[in-house]
């Protein structure tokens, strides 16, 4: 049976046996609208079919707030990651005689800007959550609520965040103006972030 949105025309094909018996509220993981769902009545079915449409997809958006105090608490983290890093490298050029060097200057920054990069990358691709993510509950999922992929990762960490802010952080605002509640980095990866 294909379940339809009416807000969005997202379709979603239910197996016979999760179609339910009685209607239920289910929630639409693309636009998260929600609609009544009536299945037909002389269907010998069960009660799975909102669980199968809702999963992941359907928890809760979370809102911008939240999202600022997970971004916060990861920018704390990861800074405190770079500096060790960087202060490593620093003192291992110190000790070669070479942290004068301007090449290696600048190879310290880019070091420290790409730990940072692995940081964010790495977790939101390995779990769809970065440590700040991890203790608010907070994850980056696909817009069908499957697990984002590195690639979306990548995208929404690197370009879609530093497009985000350069726009005057209008990028990020978008959390708190859009129904949905996703920021422009969201848009461009195609993930949104979840309550869980």
């Amino acid at each position: 049976m294909l379940l339809i949105c009416p807000h969005c025309n997202f379709t979603r094909e239910l197996e016979d046996a999760a179609v339910p018996v009685d209607p239920v509220q289910v929630t639409c993981p693309k636009c998260n609208g929600t609609f009544p769902f009536e299945p037909k009545k002389d269907e010998d079915v069960s009660l799975e079919a909102a669980q199968y449409f809702n999963d992941a997809s359907s928890a809760p958006p979370a809102g911008f707030w939240v999202r600022v105090v997970a971004a916060l608490l990861d920018s704390m983290i990861s800074g405190l990651l770079q500096y060790s890093m960087v202060f490593a490298l620093g003192t291992i050029t110190r000790l070669s005689g070479t942290s004068s060097l301007p090449s290696v200057q600048i190879l310290t920054m880019l070091f420290g800007t790409l730990a940072g990069v692995f940081y964010y990358v790495f977790f939101t691709g390995y779990s769809g959550q970065t440590p700040g993510k991890m203790l608010l509950r907070l994850k980056v999922v696909r817009l069908d609520g499957s697990k984002a992929s590195y690639g979306q990762a990548f995208l929404r960490e690197t370009i879609g965040k530093f497009i985000s802010g350069i726009i005057l952080g209008i990028g990020y605002f978008m959390v708190a103006l859009r129904t949905d509640k996703r920021a422009l980095h969201d848009l461009m990866a195609d993930t949104r972030v979840i309550r869980i």
